[in-house]
């Protein structure tokens, strides 16, 4: 969670704050196209 207020700080300038986290999702698979 701290690095969801980190990174919106630094793209957006706004402060904010995680009251919970609903899930973690990463696009590491290999696409094929």
């Amino acid at each position: 969670m701290d690095g969801v207020i980190r990174e919106v700080k630094e793209e957006s300038r706004m402060d904010v704050e995680v009251e919970h986290l609903i899930g973690v999702y990463s696009n590491t698979g290999i696409h094929k196209w």
